[in-house]
């Protein structure tokens, strides 16, 4: 959830962390992994038993084939339990004139700087379907720039925050 983590005059922190999403990755991770060992020492025995009905290069395909499937999940797993760990963290600096917006893309960390006299206003949009809120930093360009998700039972502390960043900004 979407949380201050630093707050001073001229500047104010926010991050958004899903450190329960991050657990359950890791565990499907784990699991992948331990799958994947798992596959790669029997699947050696496999290949190598001899049998009449099928072949070494059927055999060899079938095992690859799942060695393979498993390596995507875990990778894809890792990506997923990086991408929760680190969240999504924006910087409202008024030393610096600008707010600064950091996802993790893939493997990479994206930032974002953009001047702080270009916000227009905080934007805050329920998703019926999604039950959740939305919250938008809008620009005076109308470009609108989501910030955080959050559970439609959270809708005090979404427009506290509302209010935290609304009065940093003015003052």
């Amino acid at each position: 959830m979407l949380k201050v983590v630093e707050v001073t005059p001229s500047r104010l922190v926010l991050k958004d962390q899903r450190r329960g999403n991050a657990v359950l990755t890791g565990l499907f991770t784990v699991f992948s992994l331990f799958s994947l060992t798992v596959i790669f020492t029997q699947g050696i025995e496999t290949i190598l038993a001899p049998t009449e009905s099928e072949s070494y290069i059927a055999r060899g395909l079938s095992y690859l084939s799942f060695l393979v499937a498993v390596s995507v999940f875990a990778g894809v797993g890792a990506i997923s339990t990086l991408h929760a760990l680190r969240g999504t963290t924006c910087i409202f600096d008024k030393g610096d004139g600008t707010f600064t917006i950091e996802r993790m893309r893939l493997f990479r960390l994206e930032r974002q700087h953009r001047p702080i006299y270009g916000v227009s206003h905080l934007d805050v949009e329920q998703n019926d379907l999604a039950r959740a809120y939305g919250l938008f930093i809008v620009l005076r360009s109308g470009e609108r720039i989501p910030l955080a998700a959050v559970p439609l039972m959270d809708g005090e502390h979404i427009e506290a925050l509302r209010r935290q960043i609304r009065s940093f900004l003015r003052g």
